[in-house]
């Protein structure tokens, strides 16, 4: 399925990208396909990309990374996560890190689509190691001693496993406990941002207008109305 670009003869593919990506793959190896019958829908890219999130593509679930890659169109089309959550019915903590999954270097996309390690895995990891750019070495050296199955496949990398490795080479964050109420609160939410938490947007709301100093009382007393 197409839609066509407002005053251009040109065309984007909506749904059908797993076929599209056969299609090229089988002209790549040299085979010939004349023509591929293309349906044009209408709407919007918004509402597009919401389709696709909810439910899928070719009648399949998005994986982990085209969700991801589906959150971060939104967001730079204007959404804010909360909007996003609202459409989806997805928890917030499950965007924030989706988006995070969009942005992680090939390498570790690859990790992940080979199933040699868990997006979920990837996730924890970008919030316990001190540099960014430390979690692909720290992915490849783990994924280098894991041992290979019967198969002759690689198992898949455990939490336990990538933190043993990050420990070793002195790469996670220190847990300093912070002593201030207002610190205490910012290290929750940064917590709960990593988990599916059930009550996470009082929690964000809240810290939102904590930190706005033209917030009243009567608006954080609305929150808990």
């Amino acid at each position: 399925m197409v839609h066509k670009v407002a005053g251009e003869e040109k065309y984007v593919l909506t749904d059908g990208h797993r076929r599209f990506a056969a299609i090229m793959l089988a002209i790549e190896k040299g085979n010939t396909i004349p023509y591929v019958k293309a349906i044009k829908v209408s709407g919007n890219a918004e509402d597009r990309l919401f389709a696709m999130v909810i439910t899928g593509t070719d009648k399949k679930p998005l994986t982990v990374l085209e969700e991801a890659e589906a959150y971060k169109r939104l967001v730079h089309l204007g959404y804010e996560v909360k909007n996003i959550a609202e459409r989806t019915g997805k928890s917030f903590p499950h965007i924030y890190n989706a988006l995070k999954l969009a942005d992680v270097p090939k390498k570790l996309k690859n990790a992940i689509e080979s199933g040699a390690i868990s997006a979920t895995t990837v996730s924890q990891l970008i919030r316990e190691v001190k540099e960014g750019e430390d979690v692909v070495a720290i992915v490849e050296t783990a994924i280098a001693a894991a041992k290979k199955q019967p198969d002759g496949k690689v198992k898949k990398v455990t939490k336990k496993e990538v933190v043993t490795v990050a420990k070793k080479e002195g790469k996670l964050k220190s847990e300093k406990a912070p002593t201030t109420p207002m610190g205490k609160l910012e290290a929750a939410y940064e917590k709960l941002k990593g988990q599916e938490a059930t009550n996470f947007i009082l929690l964000e709301d809240l810290l939102s207008l904590m930190n706005d100093e033209n917030s009243t009382v009567n608006e954080i007393m609305r929150l808990f109305e």
